[in-house]
């Protein structure tokens, strides 16, 4: 790169952003994550880049936050990542699973899915007591999980690789942010 240019960073639709916790709330969520999941993960809040507002000079995104799932700007993020996936065929699909995503344009937050991860832990911790006698940290893999019509931002960030045709877990793991920092690892987000 020659000295005094400006590197253009160009996002597509569907490339995975994740953003470091800024409030009170979403900094205990992390550190009560990092106590109990695996891999550790520095980023909280997950979301999709939809597309492109080119007169505007930002880039629109789908999230999921308490008021369910939005649209959003990258702009009101500071602290983020922004992964795509490696597969090149499923990047070419980034703009047609966005669209097909907007059938969730009224899905809920998933709120009772934090209080079933926490029941999944405790009762998982007892049983490892039982069986290791030990606690352990957990991976997303070993939390029982059932899809349903209602998000939190990583459901958003797998529902959409998923429409690419990628699935970023498992269907039966529950997508949190170890998960997606699993994803990362493997090589499935670059």
């Amino acid at each position: 790169m020659k000295q005094g240019k400006e590197t253009v960073v160009v996002y597509q639709a569907g490339d995975i952003g994740r953003v470091k916790p800024t409030g009170l709330a979403s900094k205990v969520g992390l550190w009560m994550m990092n106590k109990v999941l695996q891999p550790h993960c520095d980023f909280f809040h997950h979301f999709v880049v939809r597309s492109y507002i080119t007169d505007e000079g930002d880039y629109e995104i789908m999230e999921a936050i308490a008021s369910g799932v939005r649209l959003g700007r990258l702009s009101w993020y500071r602290d983020y990542e922004i992964y795509h996936l490696s597969d090149p065929e499923a990047v070419l699909k980034g703009a047609q699973a966005c669209a097909k995503y907007s059938r969730y344009g009224r899905s809920r937050y998933d709120f009772p899915l934090f209080g079933k991860i926490l029941v999944a832990v405790v009762l998982r911790e007892i049983m490892l007591l039982l069986w290791e006698h030990r606690f352990r940290k957990l991976r997303c893999s070993e939390l029982g999980y059932g899809r349903d019509n209602s998000f939190v931002c990583t459901e958003v960030a797998y529902e959409v690789a998923y429409l690419m045709g990628v699935a970023l877990c498992p269907v039966d793991v529950v997508s949190l942010p170890p998960a997606i920092q699993e994803a990362i690892d493997g090589g499935i987000l670059v």
